[in-house]
């Protein structure tokens, strides 16, 4: 039997802040997070399924999924997608 991940409500796939040129703009992050929690988002999935985790590297992906975890402070579940 599967144990359930133990959540309840809903998750949002964030967007990876850029500028017009592709480079991070990880301090836009904290304002994203608090945006979702003001509107009663429970978790966050991580480079995923909004398009642009493919085209970092490791280091940029890293980064941002520290930069996301950081700015949720244990508020909400944080799910990272890992696969290249």
């Amino acid at each position: 039997m599967k144990k359930p991940l133990g959540i309840k409500g809903l998750m949002a796939a964030v967007v990876t802040p850029m500028d017009p040129g592709g480079e991070l703009r990880l301090e836009m992050v904290p304002r994203i997070v608090e945006h979702l929690a003001e509107g009663g988002i429970v978790g966050i999935y991580i480079a995923g399924s909004t398009g642009e985790g493919m085209s970092l590297t490791s280091e940029e992906r890293r980064a941002v999924a520290e930069a996301y975890v950081e700015a949720c402070g244990g508020r909400m579940r944080t799910v990272v997608q890992v696969g290249h």
